[in-house]
């Protein structure tokens, strides 16, 4: 960590400005009052107005920059790649379909599905009718009821051993590097792509425990980083860790910074200057 300071001309005020008169006197006996020739010269005298002004302590850490989010996609089954439907390095949305397995077996579950609970409904129903007449049971419609419950169900898990064929996006984000390609076959811990959250980046810093006294959410942070030296990114503190690394004896801090241009990028590292003091009215010169 490094400290500096730096003035901000937006509380000015102007103080009286000092001036100095001196005088030169040579005098001497029979001589008439006035500047002797022979004497030396005036002295140069400098007038300097005083100003007060704000005076900010900044101290600097070292820190790097990652993603809002950032996930590697896996499927929640295994299967065959049977479509790639996204580019690399391409925006994504939120629920898009990425990777669509083979789904033949899963859709010849689902009609078998369907098809039992068309029985079960004929089942049922027919028991119902028959109860009316007493005809049927107790039991008996018990049971009717219990297996078209169960036809139900059993429709519904083959429509969602159908879905998880479908490989899709978990938030909005930017693509990364395809891992798999048409024919692979994969299975559910296989990594498929990378997805970030890039449109902001978090930068995370740590400060030494003195820092709890200056540190807080929304505290305003400027960040540097080396592609753009000249350049300043203005960030915001989002979290401050409650409890230090009892190795480091360190707090962790991080903080938003808004990326809507997409110049930055997640682990890139960064300087981060924070403000740790300010003092008004200091007098300057």
């Amino acid at each position: 960590m490094s400290i500096s300071r730096s003035i901000s001309a937006g509380f000015r005020v102007s103080a009286a400005p000092l001036t100095l008169l001196v005088l030169a006197l040579g005098c001497g006996p029979g001589d008439e009052a006035g500047p002797s020739d022979d004497g030396p010269s005036p002295p140069t005298v400098e007038i300097t107005t005083v100003q007060a002004r704000t005076l900010r302590d900044m101290a600097t850490f070292s820190g790097q920059l990652s993603a809002e989010n950032s996930v590697m996609v896996k499927a929640e089954t295994a299967g065959v790649v049977a479509e790639i439907l996204f580019q690399e390095g391409e925006e994504v949305e939120a629920g898009q379909v990425l990777i669509r397995l083979r789904d033949a077996e899963q859709l010849a579950r689902l009609r078998e599905a369907e098809a039992n609970l068309s029985l079960a409904k004929g089942v049922f129903n027919r028991t119902e009718r028959l109860a009316k007449r007493n005809a049927a049971s107790q039991a008996a419609q018990d049971q009717a009821r219990a297996e078209l419950g169960v036809a139900r169900a059993r429709v519904e898990i083959a429509k969602v051993e159908i879905d998880r064929t479908q490989i899709r996006a978990p938030f909005d984000g930017v693509s990364g590097l395809r891992l798999v390609t048409r024919g692979d076959r994969i299975e559910d811990d296989t990594p498929i792509v990378q997805v970030d959250a890039v449109d902001q980046l978090q930068v995370s810093f740590a400060i030494s425990e003195v820092g709890i006294l200056f540190t807080r959410v929304g505290t305003a942070v400027e960040v540097k980083v080396a592609p753009y030296p000249n350049e300043i990114f203005p960030g915001e503190v989002f979290f401050v860790s409650p409890t230090l690394d009892p190795a480091t004896r360190r707090i962790i801090v991080k903080a938003w910074v808004p990326n809507q241009d997409r110049r930055l990028r997640a682990g890139l590292f960064a300087n981060v200057e924070m403000q740790i003091d300010q003092r008004e009215n200091a007098i300057l010169v």
